[in-house]
């Protein structure tokens, strides 16, 4: 949640730069092509890791950035990938009929989008390297530590109760 007065204005502005002006004056969005089912890790990166995984995937350099990077990964990689099978596996139940008359868009879409580039690309499809073997270090990391306090639970209730 934003604080500070100035970054609330900032934030105000830019809602109402997209609420007022004409779709051809805006910027265009960027990655919005990262779509599938293997690419929850590429948005993650790009919209929870934003500040710390540079366009092409890579960690910022810096040893805080990888850091911050793999504790905030580590505690979050469960969720995410708990998100992502509801995303992909959850059946959805259909509108009503006027609402998705109202949701209906006829034509193109007005808005630009920014391609993604042949690194976002691959790190959806998962085949791009540094990303995948990040995200493995995070995988095994998160489920030994998930995995330890669940162990560590059952061990004390054992203890304890036994």
């Amino acid at each position: 949640m934003v604080g500070d007065p100035d970054e609330l204005a900032q934030l105000w502005d830019f809602l109402c730069r997209y609420l007022d002006e004409a779709p051809e004056r805006l910027p265009s969005v960027r990655n919005a092509d990262l779509q599938g089912e293997a690419a929850w890790l590429a948005r993650a990166d790009r919209y929870l890791f934003s500040s710390l995984v540079d366009d092409e995937h890579r960690l910022v350099p810096g040893r805080f950035n990888a850091f911050r990077f793999y504790f905030a990964a580590v505690l979050e990689y469960w969720y995410l990938r708990c998100g992502a099978w509801i995303e992909g596996k959850a059946s959805t139940p259909a509108y009503p009929p006027d609402l998705a008359d109202a949701m209906r868009w006829d034509g193109a879409n007005p808005y630009a989008r920014e391609a993604a580039s042949p690194a976002q690309q691959a790190a959806s499809r998962g085949d791009l390297y540094h990303f995948r073997r990040r995200w493995r270090i995070v995988a095994v990391l998160s489920t030994l530590l998930y995995g330890g306090i669940f162990v560590g639970m059952v061990a004390i209730g054992w203890l304890v109760f036994v």
